[in-house]
């Protein structure tokens, strides 16, 4: 899939099953789907909001976006961990990086700390991905287990 615009193209792997479990993706799978549209709907605009703040925003503004999250039934250091969640999955399921529109392919590691990032060693940063990147990415990853989780979901049903 392409990332920074078209700039890269990543190559990588869904997760396993045994694989997910451990990086807690059962559990998200199971709270989207027991969590409504409008829901994921208001802490993307949450999201959104807190990417605009900067450091010398008003406190009310913090606060605000604060309070609405909490409405939701998240508390920040929930969001803290969540984010750091998705990062790990990232890290772990790309493995390639292609500048030359997929015609070759180097291999690529992405790191948590951005001081270990190392562009000459091809170590790349989670952090310099934008949010619609992460969030493709961790949407491909899940994939197949989406696919998994209807199957069962039908199973269970009673439908084929």
């Amino acid at each position: 899939m392409s990332v920074f615009d078209g700039a890269i193209i990543l190559q990588g792997r869904i997760l396993s099953p045994s694989e997910s479990e451990n990086a807690g993706l059962l559990t998200y799978l199971l709270a989207s789907q027991i969590t409504t549209k409008q829901d994921l709907e208001r802490m993307q605009h949450i999201r959104a909001q807190a990417e605009k703040i900067e450091e010398d925003s008003q406190a009310s503004e913090i606060d605000q976006l604060l309070f609405e999250a909490r409405k939701l039934g998240f508390s920040p250091d929930a969001l803290a961990a969540f984010h750091g969640q998705q990062n790990k999955i990232i890290c772990q399921v790309v493995k390639a990086a292609s500048t030359d529109n997929g015609k070759t392919f180097e291999p690529i590691k992405l790191v948590l700390e951005e001081g270990k990032q190392d562009p000459d060693k091809s170590i790349l940063w989670i952090g310099v991905f934008t949010n619609e990147d992460r969030s493709a990415l961790l949407e491909k990853a899940m994939s197949g287990h989406k696919e998994a989780a209807k199957r069962i979901a039908a199973f269970c049903n009673g439908r084929p």
